[in-house]
């Protein structure tokens, strides 16, 4: 992700998921978020100034969209796997 190295992935726990930010030359940890109410995270990719982190477990998906400078303000996206996705999808920086 350009700068970054992203990754994510679950915990020992159901119903809980994490995303790690580093810096990708250093390696140094920019932030480790927590995620609950989804499963294990399976697919993690940058949109813009923001990563997004998705968790499948059928029926339902959920997706987090995590600032990359205010991860205390992410926002997250549930629905059914059979549902539309409606929102438009960022442009990848």
């Amino acid at each position: 992700a350009g700068d970054y190295l992203v990754s994510g992935g679950g915990t020992t726990w159901e119903a809980e998921g994490w995303v790690a930010l580093q810096t990708a030359v250093e390696g140094h940890l920019v932030w480790l978020v927590k995620l609950e109410g989804g499963e294990a995270v399976t697919e993690v990719r940058r949109a813009g100034e923001a990563i997004v982190a998705r968790s499948e477990a059928y029926p339902f998906v959920v997706e987090w969209l995590i600032p990359i400078a205010e991860p205390e303000r992410m926002t997250i996206e549930r629905r059914r796997w059979d549902e539309p996705v409606i929102r438009q999808e960022r442009a990848e920086a």
